[in-house]
């Protein structure tokens, strides 16, 4: 199983970027069992995204990525979630690359600690 998720991994990786998420869908329909699997990616994508929501109140947890998480379970089972999906990506490339990824690992860690400073600030306040 793990032999599985490593060779799903370098396929969804070395697809073509806008369209990764729709080739994985469909590799995912031409697989055996595709019926039950997709209700199953989307059963579980969306038990993940609601997990993800409910764990925004809770400190240091990492909702954000629960949540995308799930929303990359549930576009396995569903086209119109696949297609959201790259379209977000092509549009989040551009600053990724041009502001993201040029910053410095320590600059990297205190953006992330102003976002989580952030959240837990906004929770204390909702309280």
């Amino acid at each position: 199983m793990l032999q599985r998720l490593k060779q799903a991994w370098r396929e969804f990786k070395h697809s073509t970027p806008g369209r990764r998420f729709q080739e994985l869908y469909q590799r995912r329909q031409r697989s055996r069992r595709a019926g039950a699997k997709r209700a199953l990616f989307i059963v579980g994508g969306l038990l993940t995204v609601a997990g993800g929501i409910t764990s925004f109140p809770v400190p240091l947890v990492p909702s954000e990525l629960i949540i995308i998480t799930g929303l990359a379970i549930f576009a396995q089972g569903s086209k119109r979630a696949a297609r959201m999906l790259d379209w977000i990506e092509l549009r989040l490339r551009r600053p990724y690359f041009r502001l993201w990824k040029p910053l410095p690992p320590w600059a990297k860690v205190l953006v992330g600690s102003l976002w989580t400073a952030l959240l837990l600030i906004a929770w204390v306040w909702l309280l």
